[in-house]
């Protein structure tokens, strides 16, 4: 019974662990839920649809490549309907 509840405090404690790198993707993602959310008509309806990643943007016209976040969400309109999935993305400055 001890081993138990022993691997099971070890496993708990594992899970929660992040590399700093996490971490700060972590933050950013949050980050940009709360810009996503300025600028929706009703913020408090968002449904983010997919788990947000991290992804590298190629900007052919500055010749430069950059990371952004990526979210997948849906939220209402100015009529109380919800949109549909639309994609928001939020440059990081790294």
């Amino acid at each position: 019974m001890k081993k138990l509840i022993g691997l099971v405090i070890i496993s708990v404690l594992l899970v929660g662990c992040q590399s700093p790198e996490e971490k700060a993707d972590s933050v950013e993602i949050d980050k940009c839920i709360v810009k996503l959310k300025g600028v929706l008509k009703d913020p408090n309806s968002l449904k983010i649809t997919s788990k947000p990643l991290i992804i590298n943007v190629n900007d052919k016209l500055l010749k430069k490549e950059h990371r952004a976040v990526a979210i997948k969400y849906n939220a209402k309109n100015g009529f109380g309907g919800y949109i549909g999935e639309d994609m928001w993305y939020c440059p990081l400055n790294k």
